[in-house]
């Protein structure tokens, strides 16, 4: 008998927005990220069912030869 586990991952999804100023797109993506991981990070933002996205992903791995499956949507 051999062991084969089965891994679930199901994604939540959030869309936080901020309003930054700078001419420049790249930086205010950077500063939009900054915000975004402070307020995380501080607990200012936790995720919960209700930001579930409805993707459902699953592989398969295999113990004894070591194989496993890609991910794949069910």
């Amino acid at each position: 008998m051999s062991k084969v586990s089965v891994f679930v991952e199901e994604h939540l999804v959030r869309e936080l927005t901020f309003d930054v100023q700078d001419e420049d797109a790249d930086a205010r993506m950077v500063k939009a990220e900054k915000l975004a991981r402070e307020q995380i990070k501080a607990r200012e933002v936790v995720l919960n069912a209700n930001d579930f996205s409805g993707t459902r992903l699953l592989m398969v791995q295999d113990h004894q030869s070591d194989f496993e499956t890609n991910w794949f949507n069910f």
